[in-house]
């Protein structure tokens, strides 16, 4: 908001970069309650998939500690000889519903902040900062999925599919107006260089063996072919530069009009 004021009084034409982060949805569970009325507790579906795959090694599994730290959920899994493991138990249904509700309401408390975000960007354009959110690329990301009681699990901590898919969503004016979405497997790596790509013309250098001694340098990549044409087959994203060592979440990328 402040910046769209001083844009429109003229007191500063700078481009600029903010980045927003927002600790929810995250343990633990606290919102403002009118958001649980948006999911009545007998609306909340149960995990389609609760039990645990048959013949998975033990390492593929983890008990869900950070949620059993709390008191709620510990009096139902601590129990003297049983372990959290994916052949003891699970929780009740009862407590799985809250759970899950419980996160949906986070997730649409965080919802709503980044609405607040965005509507101040929007407002730009009633306080006089012309052209505002029209020349502006918004980037909305997350670091990882969490389990909501899916295999029995709770949490992140693994490579189940759920655990390591994250959010990814570009907005670009002019670019992104009629929406586009394409299933290549890209990386919050690539985030980086997409932006100083969108925003200067500009393909950052990749990082190579004597990347310690480089200023600046990327190991993900840009993403601009995608956006710019994603439905075109020839249109891959660069991935010759090898990574060091380098693991995030993976993410079907999509580009919103909105």
């Amino acid at each position: 908001a402040n910046i769209s004021a001083n844009r429109g009084t003229g007191k500063d034409t700078r481009p600029f970069f903010m980045a927003v982060g927002f600790h929810k949805p995250h343990l633990p569970l606290v919102f403002p309650e009118r958001f649980l009325s948006y999911y009545p507790i007998d609306e909340v579906a149960l995990p389609s998939n609760p039990d645990a795959p048959m013949n998975m090694p033990l390492i593929a599994w983890q008990g869900y500690g950070e949620l059993r730290q709390y008191q709620d959920v510990s009096n139902i899994t601590d129990k003297p000889g049983q372990f959290v493991h994916p052949d003891s138990h699970l929780l009740p249904d009862a407590k799985v519903r809250e759970l899950r509700r419980a996160y949906f309401a986070a997730m649409s408390y965080a919802d709503d902040n980044v609405g607040q975000v965005l509507d101040a960007l929007n407002n730009g354009q009633v306080l006089g900062a012309d052209n505002l959110r029209d020349s502006t690329i918004v980037c909305a990301l997350s670091d990882h999925g969490w389990s909501l009681g899916e295999h029995g699990l709770w949490d992140k901590h693994t490579n189940f599919f759920i655990n390591t898919q994250a959010p990814l969503m570009f907005r670009v004016p002019g670019q992104t107006d009629g929406g586009i979405f394409t299933d290549q497997i890209v990386s919050t790596t690539d985030v980086f260089p997409t932006l100083v790509d969108l925003a200067f013309g500009t393909a950052m250098p990749k990082c190579g063996a004597g990347a310690a001694n480089e200023k600046l340098c990327t190991e993900g990549a840009s993403l601009v072919p995608l956006i710019s044409g994603a439905s075109t087959p020839n249109n891959r994203i660069d991935r010759s530069s090898p990574k060091r060592g380098c693991m995030s979440g993976k993410s079907i990328l999509k580009v919103s009009p909105s």
